[in-house]
């Protein structure tokens, strides 16, 4: 079982806000047809990522990772998923990407 160690202390580096939204995406039902979960699945994508793109999470992320502050642990917005869960802002991305329309290319 070291992998789901890995997994968890991998997962507890992650953005609490991120790691909400990715969970509800997760759960959420795409359709029955190959083209209907694939349309769905990229519409939900691009309202995550369009969403999350323009927070200081992602920016914070980014610098820790790759950028000016390479190699430091970020500084999150919400010290954990409850936090991120009761900010207002946060369920508006919720409602948006649960709202998200299909996209087909």
């Amino acid at each position: 079982m070291a992998w789901a160690s890995d997994a968890r202390k991998k997962l507890a580096k992650g953005s609490p806000a991120a790691l909400l939204i990715a969970s509800e995406i997760a759960q959420m039902s795409l359709g029955d047809s190959p083209t209907a979960r694939r349309s769905k699945a990229l519409g939900i994508e691009f309202a995550a990522n369009s969403a999350l793109v323009g927070r200081g999470d992602f920016e914070e992320g980014v610098s820790c990772a790759v950028g000016t502050k390479r190699g430091e642990r970020p500084r999150w917005e919400h010290a954990n998923i409850a936090a991120a869960a009761a900010d207002p802002k946060v369920c508006e991305i919720l409602e948006l990407v649960s709202n998200a329309e299909p996209l087909t290319l």
